[in-house]
C-alpha cells in the first residue's frame, strides 16, 4: 500500500500574479508613480520597487494591468476545469489586499469582461453537449464564511447554519447546504446572481464595494459512460466489466481582502468583520507556511473554518490554482509584498490529485432489475408447464378409473361362467347391477350438470371480474401515464417557476436600484430647483427694495426680459423634476406588476400540486377496492371447489357400498 501511494503523481499548487491598473483616486493622491518596476510575461518575472527597496518574484504566470479576461482564464482556470471534467477535484482561489480586483477576476462584468466563474460554467456545459460517450449530472452550491459562520447564499436560512463534517469515505463535506440541479450555464449564472446579491458587501475608504465575507462557489459533476442496448446485454451476460462513474467537485473561491484598520478607517460592525477576515487569512497563511516548510507533521487546518474547508485543496487530492492580485499604488507597497510572498510560499505546496472513481449504483440497480425480470419470466413459464401436467394427470386418472370399473365387471362375469351358472341368471344379475349403476350414474350426471352450471356461473362472474380488472388496469395505466405526465409537467413548471422567480428577483432588484438612482437624481434636481428658486427670490427682493426706494406704491412684476436665463433654467428644472417623478412612478408600477405576476404563478403551481395529490388519492382508493373484490372471488371459488369435491367423494362411497351389498347378496 505504501508503494502504491509513493507511485501516485504529485503536483504543486500553480500560482499566478495579476496587477490591477491604477485607479483615479490613486492617481489624484500619489500621481502616476507606481511600485511596478518590471513585468516580464515571457519569463514570468515581476519586479517591484519603493525607493531603494527592490524585490523580484517568479510565478507560473504574471499578468500586466492590460491583460484581457479570456487570456487570463485560458492560462489560470482552463487546465483545472479540464481535470474536473475527467474526474479530479479542482480549486481556484483569488487572494490579495482589499480593492485589488479579486472579485473582478472571479466574477467580472458583462460581455467580454466575464470572469473565471462564468467562463468555467460555459466550458463545462459546452463539453457536456459535445460528449457522445458520457452522460453528466451537475449540481451547484454557493456559500459564504461571514464572521466565522458558514451561510447558504442561494437560499439563506439564519436558523439552519452550514456545518463542516468529516466521513471516512467522503472526507470533509458540508451538511445543511442547498445543492441545486442545473442543466445549462444560464442556470448557473442565475444562481450566481442570486448568491452575489445575498453576499455581505460594504463600502470602506479603500474600496467602495468591499467583500465582507469569503465566498465559495461549488460545482459537483457526476460522469457516467453511455451504454447501447448491445453493450447492456453483454454486461448482463458477464462479457463486459461493470462500468463505474466519477464524482468530482470544482471549488471557486473569492477570498475577502486583507486590510489594515488604520487605512480602511472602519469601526463598529465593520471593525468586527475586518478582524474575522484577517484572522481567517492569518490561519490560511499559517497552514501554507507549514505546508511549504514540509517539516511540521501538524498542519493547523482546524484554526479556522476557511482552512478546514480548503483542507483538500491545500496538500490534499485536488488540482489547485491560486491568483494573487496586487495594486500598483506606492501606499500599498508593504501589502503587495506580503501578498506576493504568500504566493511564493504557496508554490511549494505539493498536492496528490486522485481520480474519484465510485460505484455506479444506478447502473448496478438497472442490471439487477433486468436479471430479476428474467427470473420472473422463467417462473411464469414453469407455472404454466406445471398446470398442463396437472391437467394431463387428471385425465389419465379418469381413464384408469373407467378401465378399472370395466375390469371388475368382466372379472365378475368370468367367475360366474367358471362356476357353471346359468347365463340368464348372470345376465339378470348383470342387468340388475347395470340398473343400479344407471341409477347412480344418472344421479352423478345430474350432480355433475348442477356442478357445471354452478361452475359456468362462477366462470361468468370471473370473466366479468377479469373484464373489470382489465378495465381497472387500463385505468391504472392511464392514471400512471397521467401521473407521470403531471409529474414531468409539474417538475417543468417548478423549474420554470424557479427560473421565473429568479428572473423576477433579478429584475426587481435592478428596478429597485433604478428607482433609488432616479430618486437620488430627483432629489438632486429638487435641490437645484430650490436653489434656483432661492436665487430668484433674492433677485425679486432686490427689485422690491429698489421699487420701495423709488416710493412706488404698486409691486414690481418680473418681466421675462429682465432675467431670461434664470427663468429658463427654473422652467427646465421644473420640467426635469416632473419627468423624473413620472419615471419613478412608472418604475414603481412595473415593480408592483412583477410582484403580482409572481404571486399568481405561485398560486397556479399550488393548485396544480393539489390536483395531482387528489388524483393520486383516488387512484390508490380504486386499487385498494379492486384488491378486496379479487380476494373475495378467490375465496368463494375455493369454497365451491372444496364443497364439490366433498359431494363427489360421498357419492362415490355410496356407490361402492351399494356395489358391495349387491355382490354379497349374489354370493349368498
Amino acid at each position: 500500500m505504501i508503494d502504491e501511494v509513493k507511485k501516485k503523481k504529485t503536483e504543486r499548487v500553480m500560482v499566478y500574479a495579476r496587477v490591477r491598473p491604477q485607479s483615479e483616486e490613486e492617481i489624484r493622491s500619489t500621481g502616476r508613480e507606481t511600485i511596478i518596476e518590471n513585468i516580464d510575461s515571457s519569463r514570468n518575472l515581476l519586479q517591484i520597487r519603493k525607493d531603494s527597496d527592490k524585490k523580484s518574484f517568479t510565478f507560473d504566470g504574471v499578468f500586466d494591468p492590460y491583460i484581457i479576461q479570456k487570456e487570463a482564464y485560458v492560462k489560470i482556470a482552463k487546465p483545472v476545469v479540464d481535470s474536473v471534467l475527467e474526474g479530479y477535484n479542482g480549486t481556484i482561489l483569488a487572494y490579495g489586499q482589499t480593492g485589488t480586483g479579486k472579485t473582478y477576476s472571479m466574477i467580472g462584468g458583462p460581455g467580454e469582461l466575464k470572469g473565471i466563474i462564468p467562463r468555467c460554467m460555459k466550458q463545462i456545459f459546452t463539453t457536456i453537449q459535445k460528449s457522445t460517450t458520457h452522460t453528466y449530472q451537475v449540481k451547484v452550491g454557493f456559500l459564504q464564511l461571514y464572521m466565522e459562520v458558514l451561510q447558504d447564499l442561494i437560499r439563506p436560512d439564519p436558523n439552519n447554519p452550514i456545518r463542516i463534517r468529516e466521513d471516512n469515505e467522503e472526507g470533509v463535506y458540508l451538511s445543511g447546504i442547498n445543492w441545486v440541479d442545473v442543466t445549462s450555464a444560464t442556470d448557473c449564472m442565475n444562481l450566481l446572481a442570486v448568491g452575489d446579491r445575498n453576499r455581505n458587501v460594504a463600502s470602506t475608504s479603500m474600496n467602495m464595494s468591499s467583500s465582507r465575507s469569503h465566498a465559495v462557489y461549488m460545482v459537483k459533476i457526476e460522469r457516467r459512460v453511455k451504454m447501447t442496448e448491445e453493450e447492456l446485454e453483454k454486461t448482463n451476460k458477464g462479457k463486459v466489466k461493470d462500468q463505474s462513474m466519477t464524482k468530482s467537485t470544482l471549488y471557486l473561491v473569492d477570498l475577502a481582502g486583507s486590510e489594515r484598520v488604520s487605512k480602511t478607517k472602519v469601526s463598529g460592525v465593520r471593525l468586527d468583520e475586518a478582524k474575522n477576515i484577517n484572522l481567517a487569512l492569518l490561519a490560511l497563511g499559517n497552514c501554507i507556511q507549514a505546508l511549504a516548510e514540509g517539516k511540521s507533521k501538524y498542519i493547523p487546518f482546524r484554526d479556522s473554518k476557511l482552512t478546514r474547508l480548503l483542507e483538500d485543496s491545500l496538500g490534499g487530492n485536488s488540482k489547485t490554482s491560486l491568483i494573487v492580485t496586487i495594486g500598483p499604488a506606492i501606499t500599498n507597497y508593504q501589502e503587495s509584498v506580503a501578498s506576493l510572498m504568500f504566493g511564493g510560499r504557496a508554490m511549494k505546496i505539493q498536492n496528490t490529485p486522485e481520480l474519484n472513481i465510485k460505484i455506479d449504483y444506478k447502473a448496478l440497480c438497472a442490471r439487477l432489475q433486468a436479471e430479476l425480470d428474467k427470473i420472473n419470466d422463467k417462473t411464469n413459464i414453469t407455472s404454466i408447464d406445471v398446470g398442463k401436467l396437472v391437467e394431463e394427470n387428471t385425465m389419465l386418472k379418469q381413464n384408469i378409473d373407467k378401465l378399472t370399473s370395466d375390469k371388475i365387471q368382466l372379472e365378475i362375469m368370468l367367475e360366474e361362467l367358471k362356476k357353471g351358472s346359468d347365463l340368464s341368471i348372470v345376465e339378470g344379475s348383470n342387468s340388475e347391477f347395470q340398473k343400479i349403476q344407471r341409477h347412480y350414474k344418472n344421479k352423478l350426471d345430474k350432480q355433475e350438470q348442477d356442478h357445471k352450471k354452478f361452475l359456468q356461473e362462477v366462470d361468468k362472474m370471473l370473466l366479468d371480474q377479469e373484464e373489470q380488472i382489465a378495465s381497472m388496469k387500463n385505468q391504472i395505466v392511464e392514471y400512471e401515464n397521467s401521473n407521470k405526465s403531471l409529474t414531468s409537467e409539474l417538475k417543468k413548471c417548478q423549474n420554470e417557476l424557479e427560473r421565473e422567480r429568479n428572473d423576477r428577483e433579478l429584475r426587481a432588484g435592478q428596478m429597485m436600484n433604478e428607482i433609488e438612482d432616479l430618486k437620488q437624481k430627483l432629489q438632486v434636481e429638487r435641490n437645484n430647483l430650490e436653489n434656483t428658486q432661492i436665487e430668484l427670490d433674492k433677485i425679486r427682493g432686490v427689485e422690491m427694495k429698489k421699487s420701495n426706494s423709488a416710493n412706488t406704491l404698486h409691486p414690481i412684476k418680473m418681466k421675462g426680459s429682465q432675467n431670461p436665463d434664470l427663468l429658463d433654467k427654473l422652467h427646465q428644472y421644473e420640467t426635469m423634476v416632473a419627468n423624473l417623478e413620472e419615471e419613478v412612478n412608472q418604475f414603481e408600477r412595473r415593480y408592483e406588476d412583477e410582484v403580482k405576476d409572481h404571486k399568481q404563478s405561485k398560486m397556479k403551481y399550488d393548485n396544480d400540486l393539489a390536483l395531482q395529490r387528489d388524483t393520486q388519492k383516488k387512484l390508490e382508493a380504486e386499487i385498494k377496492k379492486l384488491k378486496k373484490q379479487q380476494a373475495k372471488l378467490i375465496k368463494a371459488f375455493r369454497n365451491l371447489e372444496k364443497k364439490s369435491e366433498e359431494e363427489l367423494k360421498q357419492m362415490q362411497e355410496e356407490l361402492e357400498k351399494q356395489s358391495m351389498s349387491h355382490q354379497s347378496k349374489r354370493d349368498n
